[in-house]
C-alpha cells in the first residue's frame, strides 16, 4: 500500500484478514511454541508497520490508540480460539469464555510500551464446564478449575510466555 497520500482509513487495517490469516498460520504450526512465536511475530509486524505509518505522520494520537488497541484485541481473540481449539475435551465449539481488558486496553488508549491489564471470566451452564470459582468455589470441583486455569495460563502465556527465539521482557 501507498501510505503517502492517504489518510489512514479503517480499510488500511483489516482486522478480519489479519485473523483470519493468522489463524491460518496458527492452525499448521507444528507445536504450541512455535504457535506462541508466530502470535508474537505477527503482533510485532503489525506493530511495526502501524509505527511507520505513525512516522510518516499520518497516525493521530487517537487514531495510532484505536489500531494498537484494535491489534491487542485481535491478537486476544485468535489467541482464546486457538487455545479453546487444543482442549481435548471441549463441549462446545465456541468458549464462553471473555477477556475482559482494563487499564489503557480498556479504555482504547494504548501506546507503544503499554501493557495488557486483563481479567478472564466463563459462565457456562452446561453440566461438564466448571462453575464460577468466584461465586461457588465450594460447589466447583477441583478438576474443572484446573480446566479453566490452563486455559487462562494458556492465553497468557501464548501473549508473553519465553520460547526458544524469544524471552519475552
Amino acid at each position: 500500500m501507498n501510505y503517502s497520500t492517504t489518510k489512514p482509513s479503517r480499510a488500511q487495517f483489516d482486522w478480519t484478514e489479519f485473523k483470519r490469516s493468522l489463524t491460518a498460520r496458527l492452525q499448521a504450526a507444528e507445536d504450541a511454541e512455535h504457535q506462541m512465536d508466530l502470535l508474537r511475530h505477527a503482533h510485532q509486524a503489525e506493530v511495526f508497520r502501524i509505527l511507520l505509518i505513525d512516522l510518516a505522520g499520518r497516525l493521530s494520537v487517537e487514531h495510532l490508540s484505536d489500531r494498537l488497541s484494535e491489534l491487542a484485541d485481535a491478537v486476544l481473540d485468535v489467541t482464546v480460539q486457538t487455545v479453546w481449539r487444543q482442549f481435548p475435551k471441549r463441549h462446545r465449539e465456541t468458549p464462553r469464555f471473555s477477556v475482559i481488558a482494563y487499564g489503557k486496553l480498556g479504555g482504547k488508549e494504548l501506546g507503544y510500551a503499554s501493557d495488557l491489564d486483563l481479567i478472564f471470566l466463563y459462565d457456562d451452564p452446561h453440566d461438564s464446564a466448571p462453575t464460577s470459582t468466584r461465586c461457588s468455589r465450594a460447589a466447583s470441583s477441583p478438576g474443572s478449575r484446573q480446566r479453566w486455569e490452563r486455559a487462562r495460563s494458556s492465553m497468557s502465556t501464548c501473549a508473553c510466555g519465553p520460547t526458544a527465539s524469544r524471552v519475552c521482557s
